[in-house]
């Protein structure tokens, strides 16, 4: 068996497992027209950002079976929690659903 072609399957996997995770980052970056929500009239944005609001919860779960890996940096690691971080607390972006899954306990142990 050629291990060098497994090690390079091995590395292309992690490459798509680590793109992925970046993909849920930057899909859980909470938009900025939430900074100006009580001001918003257009019935389309409305709409957009609620559907973000609602599906939010379902990334951040997303993000927390990455969570499981052993091997996260601590750079990875911080990320992934101060992420999670931006759902825990009030706003217009925070549904309760996402607010349930920032505050679970597998945030905790991210970081140990």
């Amino acid at each position: 068996m050629n291990h060098s072609c497994w090690a390079w399957l091995d590395r292309a996997e992690w490459r798509i497992y680590d793109s992925a995770m970046d993909s849920l980052l930057e899909s859980l970056t909470v938009p900025s027209n939430f900074q100006r929500y009580d001001k918003i009239t257009e019935g389309d944005l409305l709409s957009r950002l609620g559907k973000w609001r609602n599906e939010a919860h379902l990334l951040l779960e997303e993000l927390r079976e990455f969570s499981n890996r052993n091997d996260l940096t601590l750079r990875e690691k911080a990320q992934m929690v101060s992420t999670a971080a931006a759902f825990d607390g009030s706003g217009p972006w925070v549904s309760s659903q996402s607010l349930n899954v920032s505050r679970g306990e597998c945030w905790g142990a991210v970081i140990t």
